[in-house]
């Protein structure tokens, strides 16, 4: 188990503080260490802060440039996810084979499912399953269950769990539905076998557990730092604990202290009776409250409203003594549809500011997606004019 420490960050302005308590705590080791945030766009901001902290720290630690000056020890940042997968990069850990990419598992579970007797499809489609043939209609059926299995594989494997221990906990409990978990597990079981012949690719989720299963016994990862993470999955606790030493700094008071876990992780429990507030130790008001509310009465002002909402956060940000002005990832705006985003983007340049609107097409209408349904099609019908 690694040694843990927290650092409480308070409310604000997070990986500011985070990089700076950093450079202050674990200067020289920085090259040696691996700092997880939740998103990646997270870690690009905590890079670029991290930068800033370093070049005005004084005698920044590394190695002597060309031109004599000192390089910067940068950590390797990654997300929650890539702290898990990193595991796979130590000697011994990776498959043989490789592992399987999202397509490719889809692939496999279909290929599974394919070959399965209708009476174990039987729970899961019902009557559909003694109907279906070879054509573009059931493909397309067995194509939308194999997506499922896949993303139901990928939730359990996040608590350590496969279709089998669904199984077992539905029989302990005497729940509903024992035949579709039967159904799953059995399917499940023969997709585990189309990966065991030697030099197969294996899926994502098992190479992770087979990696932890062996890293039980080789010497410990680098230390870690986990910034502002506040739900961690059972998966992502197993893989921390390979880490010689963590660093959870919190994005929270010390005053709450104990509404978060020894690695930072929200304490659901301590926190459901006070609700969540703002203000240093949980003293402020609460987010829901009325007075925090703005009612619109036409959507077509929703844009004016949330510019005048930031124009108040920008004028806060100042009054409080900040150099500069407020940049635009420091607030996030959420929409309720695709395109109210450009006209809030509109109003807030009309109220003197800059926004970036991040939604671009979405995937399922870009040509790879269309080839990909192209093939689809022809696989299914194999005509010259699918083709």
């Amino acid at each position: 188990m690694p040694e843990v420490s927290r650092e409480f960050l308070g409310y604000g302005d997070h990986l500011n503080r985070a990089a700076a308590w950093l450079v202050a705590n674990r200067g020289e080791a920085l090259g040696e260490m691996v700092v997880v945030l939740a998103t990646r766009r997270a870690g690009r901001n905590f890079e670029a802060a991290l930068v800033r902290a370093l070049m005005k720290a004084e005698g920044a630690s590394g190695e002597e440039r060309v031109d004599g000056r000192q390089a910067l020890p940068m950590p390797e940042v990654l997300t929650v996810s890539g702290m898990v997968d990193r595991l796979l990069e130590e000697p011994g850990m990776a498959p043989a084979g490789g592992v399987l990419d999202g397509l490719e598992a889809r692939l496999l579970w279909a290929r599974v499912l394919r070959e399965a007797e209708a009476e174990v499809l039987q729970p899961l489609l019902g009557a559909a399953a003694a109907a279906l043939v070879d054509d573009a209609a059931s493909n397309r059926a067995l194509w939308r269950l194999a997506e499922t299995l896949a993303r139901l594989r990928q939730e359990l494997a996040s608590v350590r769990k496969i279709f089998v221990d669904v199984l077992d906990l539905a029989r302990e409990r005497k729940l509903p539905g024992e035949p579709r978990f039967n159904a799953l597990a059995k399917l499940e079981a023969r997709y585990l076998r189309a990966m065991e012949p030697a030099g197969a690719k294996v899926d994502r989720e098992l190479a992770r557990a087979v990696a932890l299963e062996r890293l039980g016994d080789t010497a410990p990862l680098p230390a870690l730092a986990v910034v502002g993470v506040a739900d961690l999955t059972p998966l992502e606790r197993a893989a921390m604990n390979h880490y010689r030493r963590v660093d959870a700094l919190v994005l929270g008071d010390a005053a709450d202290a104990d509404g978060f876990d020894p690695a930072g992780g929200l304490m659901t429990a301590w926190w459901a009776p006070r609700g969540m507030t703002r203000g240093a130790g949980g003293a402020g008001a609460d987010v829901l409250a009325e007075a925090d509310r703005v009612w619109v009465q036409r959507a077509p002002d929703e844009p004016a409203v949330v510019a005048g909402l930031v124009a108040e956060i920008g004028a806060d940000w100042a009054a409080a003594g900040h150099d500069g002005a407020l940049s635009q990832d420091a607030v996030s705006i959420g929409v309720s549809e695709d395109d109210a985003g450009p006209a809030v983007v509109e109003a807030v340049a009309a109220a003197g500011g800059t926004a970036r609107w991040a939604v671009g097409r979405p995937l399922s209408e870009l040509a790879p997606a269309e080839l990909l349904r192209s093939l689809g099609r022809y696989a299914g019908r194999r005509t010259l004019s699918e083709l």
